[in-house]
């Protein structure tokens, strides 16, 4: 099995993020057609969105580089040339360029709207990923000393390994758990002396 832990799930999540979308993504993303008739009607070519690493810099972002040879212009010009000739239509609220990219910002109560009507449509399985498919993730619960009385830590690191394994298990991994008895060796040592 193999051992993650959240950090290196997360950085994974970032690394394929075509593939997979985050919580704040994913909305966002069911709007992307609508995005990229927008664009087409100025743009030829490859009309890849990214998610903008900040929250403040709109929903999706289409970067302009790849226009940069073609055009014979800078990406920053490119993009604000762009963003001031694509008319925001329902849902695009506004759109701005912030450096080589032109961000889009979607109007909050159709996307809210978009949400509430998928997560009733997909119910239990909104959100649900496949990140993890083929791979087998190994969570550890508490270790308890078997020599010594359990105390509430125990339950805390228990409820929190139990949460975790569930977030993998959602994402697509298969989880396997155990709960290792801690200090073993201890108790090997004292039940030689007696």
């Amino acid at each position: 099995p193999l051992n993650l832990s959240l950090k290196t799930i997360r950085r994974k999540q970032l690394k394929s993020q075509s593939h997979f979308y985050t919580n704040r993504a994913q909305p966002a993303r069911m709007f992307e057609t609508e995005i990229k008739k927008l664009l087409a009607k100025h743009v030829k070519g490859d009309l890849t969105l990214e998610i903008p690493p900040d929250p403040t810099l709109g929903d999706l972002a289409f970067p302009c580089f790849s226009l940069a040879k073609e055009l014979k212009k800078g990406p920053v010009l490119i993009a604000r040339e762009l963003a001031l000739s694509i008319k925001a239509k329902d849902p695009v609220e506004k759109i701005e360029a912030h450096g080589a990219y032109v961000n889009f910002f979607l109007n909050k109560d159709r996307l809210a709207a978009a949400v509430i009507e998928k997560v009733a449509s997909e119910k239990e399985k909104y959100g649900r990923a496949d990140i993890g498919s083929g791979k087998t993730i190994l969570v550890e619960y508490s270790s308890p000393n078997i020599a010594k009385p359990l105390g509430i830590h125990h339950l805390r690191s228990t409820v929190i390994g139990e949460s975790v394994k569930r977030i993998a298990s959602f994402s697509g991994y298969r989880t396997e758990s155990i709960t290792p008895l801690g200090d073993w060796g201890v108790l090997q040592v004292l039940g030689e002396k007696l």
